[in-house]
């Protein structure tokens, strides 16, 4: 039987992008479309009324993914972030890290800033790198996989897990997640402000990558 020619061509254009995809590839990122961020949120007997919840966004940052989209198993995925890289309560950081618009102002930005960096806190001096690398890559649900590996923040290594959704358009992939981690695993004291506002122990860690079949994976 022959096919209409639109709907032949149709099919025989697709025929690339499924061969592509039914191999191992290296995802070639999107930057524009791409971000690692951090929610902070605040606890303590007066949170509802003072303080500020803040947002943090990698500005310096590389990711080498292998993703196996017949297999994900097989998949791997690496990240480094340079810590001094990271910057605090800007528009962009608060939108990324999904905390409401406004936060401290220009001049509390600043000092908030440099005691994140601060040898109290990041060290970046100290520890100019945040790495996180795959163990295992397990599938969750037909939209989910768990990334779980080691990460390390401040010379301090512990496991972490991250519940990852994908999303598949044409030769597109989106993988957009989050998960919490504990400051104090990582040898971070929360700050606290006269000892009624404290940061949360807890903070969220989001992240979405987007991007498009690169080479083979190495």
């Amino acid at each position: 039987m022959r096919l209409r020619s639109g709907v032949g061509f149709m099919l025989l254009a697709a025929l690339p992008t499924r061969a592509v995809l039914a191999q191992p590839f290296q995802l070639n990122l999107d930057r524009s479309q791409s971000f690692l961020a951090v929610r902070v949120d605040k606890a303590g007997v007066f949170s509802a009324f003072a303080g500020h919840r803040h947002g943090i966004l990698a500005t310096t940052w590389s990711t080498q993914t292998c993703w196996d989209v017949a297999n994900p198993p097989g998949s791997s995925v690496s990240i480094v972030v340079k810590t001094a890289s990271l910057r605090i309560d800007t528009p962009e950081a608060r939108e990324k890290a999904g905390v409401e618009p406004g936060g401290p102002s220009a001049s509390d930005i600043e000092q908030i800033q440099g005691k994140m960096l601060g040898p109290k806190n990041l060290a970046a001096e100290s520890y100019p790198e945040i790495t996180f690398k795959t163990e295992s890559v397990r599938r969750k649900d037909q939209n989910t996989i768990v990334l779980t590996g080691p990460l390390t923040i401040r010379g301090q290594t512990r496991k972490a897990s991250a519940d990852v959704t994908i999303h598949q358009s044409g030769s597109s992939s989106d993988f957009t997640g989050r998960f919490t981690i504990k400051l104090t695993d990582f040898g971070i004291q929360p700050e606290s402000v006269a000892g009624v506002v404290n940061v949360k122990d807890e903070i969220q860690i989001r992240f979405h990558f987007s991007g498009t079949p690169g080479g083979a994976c190495q």
